[in-house]
């Protein structure tokens, strides 16, 4: 907690300087160059403090740790569309093997129940293996980048894709029209 209360002050110092100079902009009366000086150190200055309070947020909430070392199971369900939603529901099945191996994971099919057309009514996938899909660096303006946060294991990868997908294309067992296929994850 003493990063986000270091962050806290630092943030009270900024908000101050942007009040002095806003202080000395009302000062400025007539002299256009001091003017566009200041505006330029508050836009600066109200930069630095959007910052602050993004590193403010990401230090008081709590870490999942579960995000680094546990394993995941992918379920997907065709929902409504019928067959084509099936089909829907295999592609999704196949994109989430592929990003998993492509991560590094391994994976194995716990169950799956094809359609009458090929498609997939419901599959279960495995995906486990030891952290190796780097988390976001924070965002600190230094340029950063190159996966320099720690490393996510599956369930990290993998936790926001859960809830209902959706697809509208002309289907494969329709080209007449347009069709909207669900399917959960």
């Amino acid at each position: 907690i003493s990063n986000a209360v270091a962050l806290f002050e630092e943030r009270q110092e900024v908000n101050q300087e942007i009040h002095a100079v806003k202080e000395l902009l009302e000062e400025a009366d007539d002299d256009k160059a001091m003017e566009q000086e200041c505006l330029e150190e508050i836009q600066r200055l109200e930069s630095n403090r959007d910052e602050l309070e993004v590193k403010m947020v990401d230090a008081v909430l709590p870490k999942d740790t579960d995000d680094f070392g546990s394993d995941a199971v992918i379920e997907v369900r065709a929902g409504t569309g019928g067959d084509e939603a099936s089909l829907f529901a295999l592609e999704l099945f196949e994109a989430y093997e592929r990003i998993a191996k492509s991560l590094g994971f391994r994976t194995e099919t716990l169950s799956r129940s094809e359609s009458e057309i090929g498609g997939l009514k419901e599959g279960s996938l495995l995906v486990t293996g030891g952290a190796s899909y780097p988390l976001p660096p924070p965002t600190d303006g230094g340029g950063g980048g190159g996966g320099e946060g720690p490393l996510l294991g599956p369930f990290g990868a993998f936790k926001f894709e859960s809830g209902g997908h959706r697809v509208q294309r002309i289907p494969l067992t329709d080209k007449s029209r347009v069709h909207t296929s669900a399917c959960s994850v």
